[in-house]
């Protein structure tokens, strides 16, 4: 039986010669893991076994096998000739893929060799997804936390969930409530939902069981801006104050209430602040309002005029128009009489955006420029109402300037306590001493107090 075998196996190794050298050369590329499939999606940093197969007749080896991502590269490369069967070269080879080397995307590999029938390629597609590490995110709903009184029925209001790949999965959510309003105490609802990638999400929900209900809502007094005022310059700000033991979160609303902020924490009793807020020209109406832990909601509104057609002033802080400065290093400063947006063009070029660095003052970045120049500098304002205001201002760089300054009291002759006075004395005016700086007029002034030749 085993003398049988033998004889089959040597069989069909001389026909599968024999066939293949009566057909042409080819090229064989697959995936190990199926080799039907055309294309492949696996997750990054999946490991896959490709299977290239290059045949060439004639006695012509096979040669320059090489496997590449189109547009990405070569990922390997070889130059063998494969295993010789009469005048047949037959070259395999089973190749790992690091996924990580190529990262998420859509790629198309191709195994070329060169063969007896010349340069022959195969391609197969590879969809690599990225690896989600991003938890999905839990957003409660209602008030949260929430104060209910003694022995009265909790109906929680739930929570959606939301994830970067798998979109809306609020139906996947887990809650766990332990509420229990017939015992006083603090309780807590989870929340917990896990994508298809395993990422998990949580949200924790408080629940206050007090032997009485809160009913009370927050009151809010805002002083800022001013009930009816007209204001010629734009309010920026809400300056308001909220009260309430239990007082939550505090939001506003600039159009009535149709687009709100997001809510935040606020303090009792105290003074806070909205800013940064854009009202319109003419009639404003804003609302604030302010939620407590038993969801009782207050609220406030202001209304007011805004006609401000008045352009914010500048003011150069340095350098001023028509300075010398004495070093190249120079930062830019102005300063304007409300909140603006400030730009500035140096000789022409493009606006730059400055930095606020205090209430209405604003600063540039360190320049490194050129010395023995003349510079000119155009500063642009913006307010909130778009009122835009400019200022030109022209300076220059010497760095020698203050080599050059001269100090009269150096040259001082005369000793205002004692009365004594020094010969010889210099004379600033001479002529020959304007045509000298000031270390080589003194040079000359030491020569001659101790008698000897000027050297200049």
């Amino acid at each position: 039986m085993k003398t049988k075998n033998i004889f089959g196996a040597i069989f069909g190794i001389v026909f599968f010669l024999a066939l293949a050298s009566m057909v042409s050369a080819g090229i064989w590329f697959d995936f190990e893991s199926d080799p039907s499939a055309s294309s492949m999606t696996v997750p990054q940093g999946a490991q896959l076994n490709l299977v290239m197969t290059a045949s060439s007749h004639n006695n012509i080896v096979v040669s320059s096998e090489k496997l590449e991502a189109v547009g990405v590269g070569t990922l390997q490369s070889w130059n063998e000739p494969g295993s010789q069967f009469g005048s047949t070269h037959l070259w395999t080879k089973t190749h790992t893929l690091d996924t990580n080397i190529l990262g998420p995307g859509t790629f198309t590999l191709r195994f070329s060799a060169q063969t007896s029938a010349g340069l022959e390629s195969a391609d197969l597609t590879l969809i690599v997804n990225p690896v989600d590490t991003t938890s999905p995110v839990i957003t409660i709903l209602g008030t949260n936390p929430i104060t209910i009184a003694l022995g009265s029925v909790y109906t929680d209001a739930g929570a959606t969930a939301l994830d970067n790949l798998d979109g809306v999965i609020t139906s996947q959510i887990s809650v766990v409530n332990n509420v229990n309003t017939a015992v006083l105490g603090t309780y807590t609802v989870t929340y917990s939902v896990s994508d298809l990638a395993g990422n998990l999400g949580t949200a924790i929900r408080t629940v206050i069981v007090s032997i009485s209900a809160d009913t009370t809502a927050p009151t809010l007094t805002i002083s800022s801006p001013i009930n009816g005022q007209t204001y010629t310059t734009a309010p920026t700000n809400i300056t308001y104050v909220p009260t309430d033991v239990n007082l939550n979160k505090c939001w506003y609303s600039l159009d009535g209430g149709v687009t709100n902020s997001t809510a935040v924490s606020c303090n009792n009793g105290i003074s806070n602040l909205f800013s940064g807020l854009v009202p319109v020209q003419g009639s404003n109406t804003w609302n604030v309002w302010a939620n407590d832990t038993a969801g009782n909601l207050g609220n406030a509104l202001v209304t007011f005029t805004v006609n401000d057609l008045t352009a914010p002033v500048i003011t150069a802080v340095s350098p001023l128009n028509n300075e010398t400065l004495d070093d190249t290093d120079v930062t830019f400063k102005v300063s304007t009489n409300e909140d603006a947006v400030l730009k500035y063009s140096l000789d022409g070029a493009a606006n730059v955006t400055m930095t606020k660095t205090s209430n209405f003052e604003f600063w540039s970045a360190l320049l490194d420029l050129d010395d023995d120049e003349e510079y000119t500098v155009v500063y642009t304002a913006t307010d909130v109402m778009g009122n835009t205001a400019s200022l030109t201002i022209k300076f220059n760089i010497d760095e020698d300037a203050s080599d050059n300054a001269v100090d009269d009291t150096f040259f001082s002759t005369e000793d205002d306590d004692e009365g004594i006075t020094i010969e010889p004395a210099i004379d600033l005016t001479d002529e020959e001493g304007k045509s000298l700086n000031w270390w080589q007029r003194f040079i000359n002034w030491l020569a001659r107090l101790f008698g000897l030749e000027e050297v200049y």
